[in-house]
């Protein structure tokens, strides 16, 4: 059985994501409170509200910038004649 390690990158980009789940629950439950609560709306367009809400506030983008930022790192360290096999290897340097 072979073992896999997360690199600091990913451990971050783990623990980002993490967040940003936690923080759009959050809102989301607090969007529904106040829809059905506050406003006396129905309980699905409540529900309905706070799902379009969660869903608008999650980064579509986040997998791209992350590969757009290793692309960049690599062609920086090409200019300085550094060879790199693995992307993992980019990773550390950062």
């Amino acid at each position: 059985q072979v073992e896999t390690k997360k690199t600091n990158v990913q451990k971050q980009i783990d623990f980002v994501s993490k967040w940003i789940a936690g923080f759009v629950m959050t809102c989301a439950i607090i969007t529904f409170m106040i829809a059905f609560f506050v406003t006396d709306l129905p309980v699905v367009d409540s529900v309905s509200i706070a799902l379009v809400c969660a869903v608008a506030m999650i980064p579509e983008g986040l997998a791209s910038i992350v590969s757009l930022t290793y692309a960049w790192a690599v062609s920086k360290m090409t200019t300085m004649n550094a060879i790199v096999r693995a992307l993992p290897a980019v990773e550390t340097l950062g």
